[in-house]
């Protein structure tokens, strides 16, 4: 799997779906009712802040935190 790297976030909305943009931001309020670690949510927020940061570093820093996980499954 090729790792998609945001440099152009313009670009990136643009080319996105609008019914799969709504599902991402609902899931992203829903995370906050899931009980995760706040070293989770720092590394997820620096990642969405670095344009160099790609989509397997997103993965791999949420795999990290199981119950984050498990949670985000449900």
């Amino acid at each position: 799997m090729e790792a998609f790297v945001v440099s152009d976030h313009d670009a990136w909305r643009a080319a996105l779906d609008p019914d799969v943009e709504a599902r991402l931001v609902r899931a992203i309020d829903e995370l906050a009712q899931f009980p995760v670690l706040d070293g989770t949510v720092l590394r997820v927020s620096e990642l969405c802040d670095d344009a160099n940061a790609t989509t397997a570093d997103l993965v791999a820093a949420l795999e990290r935190d199981a119950t984050f996980s498990a949670n985000l499954l449900r």
